[in-house]
């Protein structure tokens, strides 16, 4: 079975870049720009398929099939960030906002099961003359269940929030402070996005529930904290980094596949001994140190969390084993 899908589409993807400088070192921006992303190649000329089970336990008829009336993703992204640069040695403060308007996005899970009674209809024409030769394969009757299944465009959203950086050397203070520099940036991302997916109400009934939940795959809070400090041959470095829980899978009732919080803790010092005839470097590297070395790291975990109730609802589902807290004591030569 041969099937012809065909179609033109036409975006347009303008940009717009302004600075104003209220002093020297002082810059404040503001950007725009449009994105397109387009359909994946299966979701708008996928091949038909059918799937059929007339058991009294299930009695139902499937239809899956693709959508080549499926529109791209855009989406509108403004920016504005204000930039202090230090005079004295380099770093930056800096402070910004964005927000982004989502336009025809896919939904989150691509075919939805949605009762439509014209699936009948389509499955027996699907089948031809099959049909009246082997009339079991389409032996519906009042009860069986008619399910289209296909990938749709949702009503978008808006998505927003703020990030901070700082970067700075710490050479304004007394004695070996000065030798001190840090850096730490924060993120912080919610949204306006309903999520529409397929599931049953409280009678048994399959149909489509649009949640107000937050942004799939987008941890709220993310950020890094790192403190450095360099003087004659030694240099030394700790990094702290957190990521807030993740919702990956919504589910009607509230019982949610995400991934857990996670954070991590890295050292690394180093002392260059320069001699007559090589360089000497010591190191110290310390890795995850926040986990112990039997300890797993829990990937996914089913929870209530961001269900609109309490979150009272958690058990772990997939944990995987990385070694935990490694120390490396090394030396190197140059020459």
């Amino acid at each position: 079975q041969f099937e012809t899908t065909e179609g033109t589409e036409t975006t347009f993807t303008p940009s717009l870049l302004l600075n104003y400088r209220p002093a020297e070192n002082i810059v404040a921006r503001f950007h725009y720009d449009r994105t397109t992303t387009n359909q994946d190649f299966r979701q708008i000329r996928r091949n038909r398929q059918v799937f059929i089970d007339l058991r009294d336990s299930q009695n139902r008829v499937i239809l899956r099939e693709a959508n080549p009336d499926l529109r791209p993703t855009t989406v509108d992204n403004f920016e504005i960030d204000l930039s202090y640069y230090f005079r004295d040695s380099p770093g930056i403060v800096r402070a910004g906002f964005f927000y982004k308007n989502v336009q025809n996005n896919f939904t989150n899970v691509l075919f939805q099961d949605g009762g439509d009674e014209s699936v009948r209809d389509d499955v027996i024409d699907y089948f031809g003359d099959l049909a009246t030769q082997l009339p079991e394969i389409v032996a519906f009757d009042a009860n069986t269940e008619f399910l289209r299944n296909r990938p749709e465009n949702g009503e978008g959203g808006t998505i927003y929030g703020f990030e901070a950086e700082v970067i700075r050397q710490l050479d304004f203070l007394p004695g070996f402070l000065s030798d001190f520099g840090v850096l730490g940036n924060v993120t912080y991302t919610t949204a306006d996005f309903p999520t529409l997916m397929s599931g049953r109400n409280d009678d048994g009934t399959l149909g489509q529930f649009v949640l107000g939940r937050p942004l799939e795959d987008q941890a709220a809070w993310v950020y890094n904290a790192s403190l450095n400090y360099q003087r004659g041959g030694f240099e030394g470095r700790a990094i702290y980094t957190y990521q807030d829980a993740t919702p990956d899978t919504y589910e009607v009732h509230g019982l949610d596949i995400i991934k857990p919080s996670y954070s991590t803790l890295d050292i690394r010092l180093s002392y260059r001994l320069p001699t007559r005839f090589a360089d000497l470097t010591f190191y110290l590297q310390g890795d995850d140190l926040l986990r112990g070395s039997t300890e797993a790291d829990l990937r996914s975990a089913t929870s209530s969390m961001f269900n609109d109730g309490p979150a009272d609802f958690y058990f772990p589902d997939n944990y995987q084993f990385n070694g935990g807290r490694t120390i490396t004591l090394g030396a190197r030569v140059s020459f």
